[in-house]
């Protein structure tokens, strides 16, 4: 129909996924699934976070700290 809205379908759109690890493949393999639909929820470590926050990087356009 003419001015209907649909919602896009992403292939992944009914996982939910929890991601403890802090290794730089598992964030971009987080990024990843989100991007398929995936909802994504990281744990960090407590008291600490995740080290690569911590990095000094001023947030280039490839991290996936850019992402929400």
């Amino acid at each position: 129909m003419i001015g209907t809205k649909s919602t896009p379908q992403f292939p992944l759109s009914d996982i939910t996924v929890v991601e403890f690890d802090y290794l730089v493949v598992a964030l971009f393999t987080g990024l990843m699934l989100g991007d398929l639909g995936a909802k994504v929820i990281k744990v960090d470590q407590p008291g600490i976070g995740d080290m690569n926050r911590q990095s000094g990087d001023s947030g280039s356009q490839s991290s996936p700290r850019n992402r929400i």
